[in-house]
């Protein structure tokens, strides 16, 4: 998996030099002020480019397109079989991949996007495409609505949920390298030596939570640092959300019932330990300390290794419904990049179906919603997570300040957490979340 991002670490523990990975740790990737401005400032504002769909190239050698990741981790091998595939099988276009560990990646392009110096290709620093936004308006990656289509990227075959945040002034910037669900990991051996039954609902959850942690378990643990944003999850389910048409939303009622739900657990029933890094609330679930644990299909190899029992099935519904929250590391178009054609056979090859179940082999789900049955055959898990796809929902998109407004959650998250009233602190920072909102 992406090393940033998609792999959180295993339950073991970081590695020495690891990048720990979500939207509590995404503020440090996006520290692009000056390269960003730079950008903006050489390359202009993002404008649709003329398509022709011809090559430029026009003697017989082959087009080389660069490619720029952070796979460095178990699934490495997939993803140069899936390149080393698609340059073997045709003679118009080679591509040049080059995998870097996370923070190399990001200091590259902070320097090389900004001037045109960078790869063709390149995955947003640390995978997520929430810095979409922020690239796409200082121009330093081009509109790829013309990958999709007859011929191109079938969007009916991927998840409907991937488009909204990729979309920024009504055009598509980004192609999907994966999609990942985060979902919830239960021990049922805990859960049965309590009486209690897998929990269907978000009420359910929360009383099985507490009647755990009375017995000395934590019933799920709440990292604060280097974590997917667990907290998005409780968040929808209580029908709230960050934001509505460029309008905070932090101080809806729904949204703070969403923070208040695992709030008061914490407060009042001390179901997790206070100030954990996503290893550690791992750690304590392969440990058989935690009854639950939130992340996504890169923890099953961890899981499986520590000979644990566990199980997995998506966050339950609340009043406010269902959703998935989504990772995955998404694919951009440099603005410098000529090879339009070229760029489009690529991505229409990654996001085909020989690619995506090559890619489901590392043990992850595949990217496309029409392949549950050949994934289903790679294992219980790769099945599982397919199934989860059509409801994924993606965090804090489409936000040119995201850094600055992610950093806003961070602080709201923490402060809950430590025990604070939820209606207060999203009263404190909704007006700096708006400010980040509203700036371009």
């Amino acid at each position: 998996m992406n090393d940033n991002i998609e792999n959180k670490p295993d339950p073991a523990g970081p590695k020495p030099g690891t990048v720990l990975p979500g939207a509590l740790n995404r503020r440090s990737f996006l520290g692009l002020g000056a390269s960003v401005a730079l950008g903006a400032t050489v390359l202009g504002a993002a404008k649709p480019l003329n398509r022709d769909f011809h090559f430029t190239n026009s003697s017989n050698s082959k087009v080389t397109l660069t490619f720029w990741n952070s796979f460095t981790a178990s699934d490495k091998p997939f993803v140069e079989a899936i390149v080393a595939k698609y340059n073997a099988t045709q003679d118009k276009v080679f591509i040049n991949m080059t995998i870097l560990p996370g923070d190399v990646l990001q200091q590259k392009l902070e320097v090389s996007l900004g001037t045109g110096t960078g790869p063709d290709i390149p995955t947003a620093p640390g995978g997520p495409l929430q810095a979409i936004a922020q690239f796409a308006n200082a121009g330093v990656i081009q509109p790829v609505d013309f990958v999709y289509g007859s011929g191109g990227v079938d969007k009916a075959v991927l998840p409907a949920g991937f488009f909204p945040a990729v979309t920024y002034q009504g055009h598509l910037y980004g192609v999907p390298m994966t999609i990942q669900p985060v979902s919830m990991y239960y021990n049922p051996q805990i859960f049965a030596a309590n009486k209690i039954p897998v929990p269907e609902t978000a009420e359910a959850l929360i009383a099985a939570l507490i009647k755990i942690t009375k017995t000395g378990i934590s019933g799920m643990p709440l990292a604060t640092t280097g974590v997917v944003d667990w907290w998005s999850l409780w968040l929808w389910a209580y029908g709230g959300d960050y934001a509505k048409n460029g309008k905070s939303l932090l101080t809806s009622k729904a949204t703070e019932a969403g923070f208040e739900a695992w709030g008061n657990m914490e407060s009042k029933y001390k179901v997790s330990p206070l100030n954990l890094t996503g290893a550690e609330g791992d750690s304590l679930f392969s440990t058989k300390q935690a009854a639950t644990d939130i992340s996504g299909p890169w923890v099953v190899s961890g899981f499986t290794q520590a000979k644990i029992p566990f199980d997995v099935m998506p966050f339950p519904a609340g009043p406010g419904g269902a959703a998935t929250l989504g990772t995955g590391a998404t694919m951009m178009l440099s603005s410098h990049c000529k090879e339009i054609e070229a760029a489009r056979d690529f991505f229409t090859f990654w996001t085909g179906k020989w690619a995506a179940l090559e890619y489901a082999k590392s043990g992850s789900n595949a990217l496309r919603l029409d392949l549950d049955a050949e994934v289903a055959k790679l294992g219980k898990f790769p099945g599982r997570f397919a199934k989860m796809l059509p409801n994924i929902k993606y965090s804090l998109t489409g936000i040119v300040k995201f850094s600055e407004a992610s950093a806003v959650i961070t602080n709201i998250v923490q402060a809950v957490e430590a025990g604070q009233s939820v209606p207060a602190v999203m009263h404190a920072n909704n007006s700096q979340f708006q400010s980040f909102l509203s700036a371009k």
